[in-house]
């Protein structure tokens, strides 16, 4: 599978869109569990709904999600290695309908902003969807894991940062989706919220209080 991610952030990279290597992922699918193969059956069906309507940035699209699917899954699996993570060291989420509706708009919202910026380079722009497309695949799983969605307000920002600039649009929405699947979090529902971690007095500070 590692090949086929190259393969793929080449493509991507390089604005081209190509078919073996989606069909490649689908053969793939029948060894991935239920969700996860729905999920990349999905994409496939869409890759070739655009491209045969002639929109290859569509189509495109598709294969970046792919690729964060894909990339979601490599990493997940190499350092478990098929074991489950303690559920303090693996927080999740589960969101009711509602939820799961609006984070799914959102992420299609935030996919539109990064696809239509031209402050991004295509490497990141590509680290950003891979994101939004592994937060999607969460948001679709019984219970999602709350640190791919931590990880990617983490990415956004560090982008942010080497670009010197803001997108208030982007930042406002995958700040709102880390809030929703927090707030759904039965293992962070009492711990404060990144914001509210950052106004804590430093020990010493707190010591000086005393």
């Amino acid at each position: 599978m590692e090949e086929l991610i190259k393969e793929l952030e080449f493509y991507i990279d390089e604005n081209t869109v190509n078919t073996r290597l989606i069909y490649r992922a689908k053969a793939y699918s029948c060894s991935f569990e239920e969700t996860v193969g729905r999920d990349v059956n999905q994409i496939v069906e869409q890759y070739e709904h655009w491209l045969s309507q002639g929109q290859d940035r569509a189509a495109l699209e598709q294969m970046g999600r792919l690729l964060g699917l894909l990339e979601g899954i490599r990493d997940l699996k190499e350092p478990l290695k098929g074991k489950s993570p303690p559920p303090e060291f693996a927080p999740q989420f589960e969101l009711g309908t509602k939820d799961k509706d609006r984070v799914v708009e959102l992420c299609i919202q935030m996919r539109k902003i990064i696809l239509a910026s031209d402050i991004f380079d295509q490497p990141h722009k590509r680290r950003l969807l891979n994101r939004i497309a592994g937060i999607e695949h969460q948001v679709e799983q019984p219970k999602g894991l709350l640190d791919i969605v931590r990880a990617g307000v983490s990415d956004v920002g560090e982008t942010l940062g080497k670009f010197g600039t803001d997108i208030e649009p982007l930042t406002k929405r995958m700040k709102e989706v880390a809030q929703i699947a927090r707030s759904n979090s039965k293992e962070y529902d009492q711990i404060p919220a990144p914001e509210e971690v950052k106004q804590l007095p430093k020990p010493n500070e707190a010591e000086s209080t005393d």
